[in-house]
């Protein structure tokens, strides 16, 4: 390039450079706020989400912790009935015998005792 065309581009050149400085940050605050919202609602959806999975989980969890419980009261259900039968069978050991005993019968008059 010869030196009178690099005179007459200067000028282009200079003002490329000042457009660029100040394009460049209106650019990203226009992009910044045009994107913002976008990105907003991404967080919130992930959020809403995490919630969901944490709910779930905590279903799962509650889910779990009845069925536990339902085996502990039928496991307490059980032994109840074992204890009640024991109970009960301690109740007939000490129980009085009702059972007739055979009775003396008196001797016969001239009958020598045995």
């Amino acid at each position: 390039m010869s030196p009178q065309e690099l005179e007459t581009l200067a000028p282009l050149i200079g003002f490329a450079i000042c457009a660029f400085i100040i394009s460049i940050p209106v650019v990203a605050f226009s992009a910044r706020f045009a994107v913002k919202p976008v990105v907003d609602a991404l967080i919130r959806l992930r959020e809403a989400q995490g919630k969901m999975n944490s709910s779930n989980e905590m279903l799962v969890l509650q889910d779990r912790r009845l069925s536990l419980l339902e085996s502990e009261m039928q496991h307490i259900g059980t032994a109840l009935e074992r204890l009640a039968e024991a109970q009960e069978f301690q109740a007939r050991l000490g129980a009085p015998l009702s059972v007739a005993l055979p009775t003396a019968r008196p001797a016969p008059a001239g009958a020598a005792p045995e």
